[in-house]
């Protein structure tokens, strides 16, 4: 799997940092060999000029790409950081959808891509999960491997091409 910017960025942040770290012990079992994980990264304009970043997102051909609000909040979440929390989640995949469904090679149809984007939050601090949510919540990392196994078991794996035409249009 590779990391960027670098593996020091990611250790700015202890959610990040626990996120890095469980991907690469559970690199081989999970499949992430050929992956990509970035921090921070892409950024995106909101229409009333916001930015919108995401905490970290992975790009793999068996996985798609899988989008992460990362938070160390702990023993349960706070209301700011579970509003900041459901914005990435919510806001960060229909901007990436946005930029990649103009790229054909990553079409399955006219607006349907031929992956999916999943949005995740990992908090490896939480003791309390919240309620109510519409995306997955991992707060151990078992309960991560075990939410990747499920979107690897249900995606067919991207051939080559567009494995690289997908990196390509999100850098």
């Amino acid at each position: 799997m590779q990391v960027f910017p670098s593996t020091n960025q990611f250790k700015t942040s202890p959610a990040a940092s626990a996120l890095l770290d469980c991907l690469r012990s559970n690199e081989k079992s999970l499949q992430l060999q050929d992956s990509m994980l970035y921090h921070a990264f892409p950024l995106y304009r909101d229409e009333e000029g916001g930015l919108i970043v995401s905490d970290a997102v992975l790009l793999s051909p068996v996985h798609g790409v899988v989008v992460f609000a990362l938070t160390t909040d702990s023993p349960k979440l706070s209301q700011g950081e579970y509003q900041r929390c459901i914005d990435v989640a919510e806001q960060v995949p229909s901007y990436v959808h946005s930029r990649l469904v103009k790229n054909r090679a990553l079409r399955k149809g006219p607006t349907r891509l031929a992956f999916e984007i999943v949005p995740l939050v990992y908090a490896p601090l939480l003791k309390t999960p919240a309620k109510g949510t519409d995306f997955e919540i991992a707060t151990t990392n078992d309960g991560l491997c075990e939410l990747l196994e499920g979107i690897r078991s249900s995606a067919e794996p991207m051939p080559p091409d567009m494995f690289k035409e997908l990196v390509a249009t999100i850098e």
